[in-house]
């Protein structure tokens, strides 16, 4: 039994790959733990319409941060430019 894991077109760097793998080991983004807001901020007017959901936190009755510090440099966490609607302007900031 396995998992069938599909790479499409733009996703030909290995950190995403790495990424994908993760979600497909069941891992989810840094930014959505339950305490990212006293991490970083989402700034939610420079995020592409469409694409809000994934900023979202999920409840920590459906995910665990298993007590692990804040990890900025995860490869489960978005960077600053990820879906932006602008050039110069974050859409996720420290």
């Amino acid at each position: 039994v396995g998992q069938n894991l599909s790479i499409g077109q733009g996703c030909d760097y290995k950190a995403i790959i790495e990424h994908e793998i993760l979600h497909a080991l069941g891992f989810y983004h840094e930014q959505s733990r339950t305490d990212r807001d006293d991490y970083v901020n989402i700034w939610w007017d420079e995020i592409l319409p469409g694409f809000e959901h994934n900023f979202n936190t999920y409840d920590d009755t459906f995910i665990t941060d298993l007590n692990t510090p804040y990890d900025y440099e995860s490869l489960m966490h978005y960077e600053p430019f990820s879906f932006n609607k602008n050039d110069s302007a974050p859409t996720i900031t420290a």
